[in-house]
């Protein structure tokens, strides 16, 4: 449900949060490759998924996020793990990208504010020495007996789709954590798992990074300007990113839309602008203003 006003609660929040991860930035690199046009088209398609997983959907009908592109897309189901941990989105199925979707929202309540509040480690189960976020592992294991049954007959009905993680916020790290569950469970073709997030922050240590390298799924992670959610929890707690970084530059840093070079945690890429991090370019990704973006017609 959209709830403007735990939205905002949310950012206040998050404001306080970061105050501790002003560290300095790291050394700058030259000359990040721009991202193609193509790279450019694929991660625009996918962010108006993301930001439907805020709206209140009925069959697949929630204004400009359903429309365009997008409006033959077939929902499945939406879900809501309500008090426990309030993990929310839903699962649906777009035959003009041969996509099966699995979106997560990101925070807009108290009970995600507190899933997010979780940031001590714990242990990722199936690998020795590999920590994750308490809250977000959490909140992705509350939601898994909703989304599993669906995923499974999804596969079974569209076997030539890809399977798709998408999230915003907190919503791309249980879409990351969702991709790991699948790939380790269901033993997929290398490839059919696909990962795009916006503004997600970290989720695991450094040994959970390497395990996820190993599962050899595609995973895109894009950072908008001087958004703070992608630097919290901080580097300082031992929290490290997965994925390739598609990094918005802001205009201090020298505009576009680059690629960054190292994969992983690239700290020549949006680390650079640690110092200077803040709220509005969390809410903001392309042309879409989540939970806002419901409203539209």
């Amino acid at each position: 449900m959209v709830q403007i006003g735990s939205i905002l609660f949310s950012i206040l929040v998050a404001i306080a949060a970061s105050v501790p991860v002003v560290v300095g930035a790291p050394a700058s690199r030259a000359n990040e490759p721009a991202a193609s046009s193509d790279e450019v088209s694929y991660l625009t398609r996918w962010v108006s998924f993301a930001a439907a997983a805020y709206c209140d959907l009925s069959s697949w009908n929630c204004g400009k996020n359903c429309n365009g592109a997008n409006k033959n897309t077939i929902l499945l189901k939406q879900f809501d793990t309500q008090s426990n941990y309030d993990t929310e989105g839903y699962i649906a199925v777009n035959p003009d990208f041969k996509s099966i979707i699995v979106a997560y929202r990101g925070t807009s309540d108290l009970g995600s504010v507190l899933t997010d509040a979780q940031a001590f480690f714990k242990d990722y189960p199936s690998v020795s020495g590999a920590k994750v976020h308490n809250g977000f592992l959490g909140g992705y294991l509350a939601s898994k007996p909703l989304v599993t049954p669906y995923i499974t007959e999804a596969l079974q009905k569209y076997p030539d789709y890809d399977l798709h993680f998408i999230g915003h916020s907190l919503g791309g790290a249980n879409a990351l954590l969702a991709a790991v569950d699948v790939a380790e469970t269901m033993k997929l073709p290398k490839g059919k798992i696909k990962v795009t997030t916006y503004g997600q922050p970290r989720v695991g240590n450094e040994k959970f990074v390497q395990y996820v390298d190993t599962l050899g799924f595609d995973f895109r992670r894009v950072v908008h300007s001087h958004d703070l959610v992608p630097h919290v929890p901080p580097r300082l707690l031992s929290y490290r990113h997965n994925g390739i970084e598609f990094w918005i530059r802001p205009p201090l840093f020298g505009g576009g839309i680059v690629k960054c070079l190292v994969p992983d945690e690239d700290t020549a890429c949006s680390n650079r602008a640690t110092p200077f991090v803040e709220v509005l370019s969390h809410v903001s990704y392309f042309d879409t203003v989540m939970v806002l973006s419901c409203l539209a017609p």
